[in-house]
C-alpha cells in the first residue's frame, strides 16, 4: 500500500505535463542559460551555502508502543519539534505533537496500526533547515534535510543527508511567463554527479525543455515538449539504487513491456537491472557480466504520451543522444549492451530546439 502510494506519486508527476492541450512553441528568448548559472561546480565544496548552519540532530530513540504511545529522543535540544501521523483510513495528515525548544517528544497515535508517522525538525522558521524522518517503509528512517535560500538573484533550494553533506542545489529564475531551473547533484564523496537544466513556461502546461547531464558533459536525459514534439528520454545508471531504477521502471508508459525487454533481450544482466524485483527466475549476474556492463545504464525513450505512444528499452554505455549545433540528435554511433547498433531508422523522428548547455 506504502509503495503502490509513492509510486503512484511519481507516476503522476510525469504524466501531469502532458495533460496541456497546447504548447508554446518556446520562451521568448530561446532556450538559453542565466550567466550566473552556466558553470557547473565540480565539488559540493565549491557551493556557496549560507553561513552559520547548524549540524544535524540525530534521532537517538523512537518507539510506538502496543497502546499506541509514541516516544522520540534527540540528541539534543531543537527550536522546534513536530511529528504528525498519516491516516490512511481517513486519508488525511495530523499534527498530534509540536514543541518548541525541546529534545523529545511524547504522544498518542490517533489511527490505526497502518498509520505512517512524518518527525519533522524545524531549525528556523520558514527558510531555515528542516531535517524530516519518517516511517515509510517500517521503521523511523532519515528522509531528507532542506534549506531554501536566495543567491544572485535565484532561489536557491539545497538538500543534505543525515550527516549534513550535501546531496543536491536547485537554482530557480523566473518570471510571470518563464521559469528556468538548475539542479546539481553530489555524491557522497562530495564530487559533482550530475546536473539538470529545464526551461518551462509558468503555470500549467505550455512548452517543456529539460536536459541531464554527467559530469563528462554526456546526454543522460532529456525531455522535450513544443507544438510538434512530445518526447522524453530517460536513464538511470544499471548500479544505482533500487528506488531509482524501480521509478525509472514505473515511469514508463507500458512497465510490463519494459520487463520483457530486459529479462529477454539482455537477461544476462536483468538482475542487475532489475535488482528491485521479487522475481526468482532471474539468472545470478557472472563476473564478466558485471565488467562487461561497468558504466551501463538502463534507457527509456518514449514519444508521444500516455494514450498515444511508442516506447523503446535499452541498456547501453553509450548515450543515445548527443549534442550537436546545440541540438539534441539520435547518436547514429550508439550500440547497446550487445553490440548490436541501435536502430533509430525504426523510431519517430525528433527534432529538439536549439538550447544552451552548461559547462562541468
Amino acid at each position: 500500500m506504502k509503495r503502490a502510494l509513492t509510486l503512484l506519486c511519481a507516476v503522476m508527476l510525469v504524466l501531469l505535463p502532458l495533460a496541456g492541450a497546447h504548447a508554446a512553441s518556446s520562451p521568448k528568448n530561446g532556450y538559453i542559460l542565466p550567466e550566473e548559472l552556466k558553470k557547473i561546480p565540480a565539488k559540493a565544496s565549491a557551493v556557496a551555502l549560507p553561513e552559520g548552519l547548524p549540524e544535524p540532530a540525530r534521532v537517538t530513540e523512537f518507539s510506538v508502543s502496543d497502546t499506541g504511545r509514541l516516544t522520540l529522543k534527540l540528541d539534543r535540544e531543537v527550536p522546534k519539534l513536530v511529528v504528525t501521523e498519516i491516516n490512511f483510513v481517513d486519508a488525511v495528515e495530523n499534527t498530534i505533537f509540536s514543541r518548541k525548544n525541546t529534545d523529545s517528544a511524547d504522544a498518542h497515535r490517533t489511527g490505526n496500526e497502518d498509520s505512517i508517522f512524518n518527525v519533522y525538525i524545524y531549525w528556523g522558521g520558514d527558510t531555515g533547515l528542516t531535517q524530516e524522518y519518517n516511517t515509510w517503509n517500517g521503521p523511523l528512517e532519515f528522509a531528507r534535510a532542506s534549506l531554501s535560500d536566495d543567491a544572485d538573484g535565484a532561489n536557491a533550494e539545497y538538500t543534505f543527508r543525515e550527516d549534513g553533506t550535501l546531496i543536491s542545489e536547485t537554482r530557480t529564475v523566473e518570471d510571470t511567463k518563464d521559469r528556468f531551473v538548475r539542479t546539481v547533484t553530489f555524491g557522497e564523496d562530495g564530487k559533482t554527479e550530475s546536473c539538470m537544466v529545464s526551461w518551462r513556461q509558468a503555470g500549467f502546461g505550455g512548452y517543456v525543455l529539460d536536459a541531464g547531464f554527467s559530469p563528462d558533459g554526456k546526454l543522460t536525459g532529456l525531455e522535450c515538449r513544443t507544438d510538434d514534439t512530445a518526447f522524453t528520454l530517460r536513464s538511470e545508471a544499471l548500479d544505482a539504487d533500487d528506488r531509482a531504477k524501480l521509478i525509472l521502471r514505473e515511469n514508463c508508459y507500458d512497465p510490463i513491456s519494459y520487463d520483457e525487454v530486459i529479462t529477454e533481450k539482455y537477461r544476462s544482466i536483468s538482475k542487475a537491472a532489475m535488482s528491485y524485483a521479487t522475481m526468482t527466475d532471474l539468472p545470478p549476474v557472472e563476473e564478466a557480466d558485471t565488467k562487461k556492463a561497468k558504466g551501463a545504464r538502463i534507457w527509456v525513450l518514449s514519444f508521444g504520451d500516455f494514450f498515444d505512444y511508442e516506447e523503446y528499452v535499452f541498456i547501453a554505455k553509450d548515450p543515445l543522444f548527443i549534442l550537436k549545433d546545440k541540438k539534441a540528435v539520435p547518436n547514429s554511433k550508439a550500440k547497446d549492451l550487445n553490440g548490436e547498433p541501435i536502430d533509430f531508422s525504426a523510431m519517430p523522428e525528433v527534432e529538439t530546439p536549439v538550447f544552451e548547455a552548461p559547462r562541468f
